[in-house]
């Protein structure tokens, strides 16, 4: 059973009575913060009381009016739980979302914050901390084969290899080529989903399953990598994992990335929290993107240049590598997209930049990205997702927040196209 704390400032505790009875299990497993503090006000310890309080809940309910703008203990409240990194905030305010409610309640993320004057977003703050999401069985399929494939990876991988490196495909001369393995572990996942879901529709990397206009019935789309940083898997660098996304009406669902070495596992999706599930240890801990970054000069960047010729040229047009660095604080270049984009939803790095690129090795991560607050965007600007980059030059931006995406987006208006 879920502990919720309720905040609210104290003209809004209607409000707060009126969210705390859509909370799961209420009334029993739900505390209203000055209504269960009221007797202790003034007296020894009433604020260590609180803060306690705030640490043993499972769920951090802000309730934000206008009157919050003004309550110093909500306030103190909501730094709190960001101290004490609650794993789960939400925040249900009334009204318009503006730079008032940014000010006093910083770190409140656009995935977090539902409008209770909306039907659509009061019902999706219900979902969002009673854990009953839509597709849940779809999210836990994609779990399940990308921790398997992620674990035959580790088998073959350099030199704690059980098995051996696996053979390059004979005749496969790109700089970017497929092993056996990838093949193996590509027909496992793609046979499964044609078995659970044969009306979706699939894009995976190797062929003969890299069709990136995919017919579905369902409007689902499973975008299948195998294994992402090949070249630094063969070579025994361990920046490799395997990713598996879903595409719902086109738009970026549900994704997970398994990162053997790590033996770490990243979740996110639509209305869910962004998290990474170490299959070591067993915890589990909610990531999410820097959103105290506001200059581009500060940002850590990422990027990955092609070293397929045509896609070369456009990584170089116009002096892009040169100009990049001097426009941020550093550059580096990981060979794996997905871990990239990991480094985004959990603060490590601020940017990533790649001006062509395929479907698999983005998608994957970019509900992962969105749940942790941040933001991307294709290049050009509302490009199809299930694009083809063999006919189309697309590339894609992910930003730790908007304030870094406009910043770029200004420095580099080719960009912005």
């Amino acid at each position: 059973m879920k502990q919720f704390f309720i905040s609210y400032a104290d003209k809004s505790y209607d409000f707060a009575k009126t969210v705390a009875e859509r909370c799961p299990d209420n009334p029993a497993s739900t505390w209203i913060a000055r209504e269960r503090f009221a007797q202790l006000a003034g007296a020894p310890g009433w604020l260590r009381a609180i803060v306690d309080s705030i640490e043993k809940s499972d769920v951090f309910v802000l309730c934000l009016t206008k009157e919050s703008l003004a309550a110093k203990f909500q306030q103190m409240e909501w730094a709190q739980a960001v101290l004490l990194n609650r794993p789960e905030r939400r925040v249900i305010y009334k009204g318009k979302w503006n730079r008032l409610y940014e000010k006093a309640f910083p770190m409140v993320r656009q995935d977090q914050r539902f409008c209770w004057d909306t039907v659509e977003e009061s019902q999706a703050f219900v979902r969002s901390i009673s854990g009953q999401f839509p597709d849940e069985e779809r999210f836990t399929f994609l779990q399940e084969l990308v921790i398997e494939a992620g674990i035959r990876l580790s088998l073959r991988f350099g030199g704690r290899s059980f098995f051996g490196l696996p053979n390059q495909v004979a005749g496969d001369s790109r700089k970017n080529f497929a092993t056996e393995l990838d093949l193996q572990i590509q027909k496992r996942i793609v046979d499964e989903i044609h078995v659970n879901y044969p009306n979706d529709g699939i894009i995976a990397e190797e062929s003969p399953d890299r069709n990136f206009a995919p017919e579905t019935k369902t409007g689902f789309i499973w975008v299948v990598d195998p294994l992402d940083g090949t070249a630094n898997f063969m070579a025994g660098d361990d920046r490799f994992c395997c990713g598996i996304g879903l595409l719902k009406d086109g738009v970026p669902h549900l994704g997970a990335v398994y990162v053997p070495w790590r033996m770490d596992l990243y979740t996110g999706g639509v209305g869910r929290e962004a998290k990474c599930h170490s299959l070591g240890s067993g915890a589990t801990k909610i990531i999410h993107a820097d959103s105290s970054v506001k200059n581009l000069i500060e940002c850590r960047t990422l990027t990955h240049i092609s070293g397929v010729p045509k896609r070369l040229e456009i990584g170089f047009r116009d002096d892009f590598p040169h100009e990049l660095h001097r426009a941020v604080q550093r550059v580096w270049m990981l060979g794996c997209g997905l871990i990239a984009n990991l480094n985004i939803a959990q603060g490590c790095h601020h940017l990533f930049v790649q001006c062509a690129t395929y479907p698999y090795d983005i998608i994957p991560a970019l509900p992962i990205v969105q749940s942790a607050g941040g933001v991307w965007r294709t290049v050009p600007h509302n490009a199809n997702l299930c694009w083809d980059p063999e006919k189309n030059d697309v590339g894609i931006i992910v930003a730790c927040n908007k304030r870094i995406m406009t910043a770029f987006l200004e420095k580099f208006p080719q960009f912005a196209k």
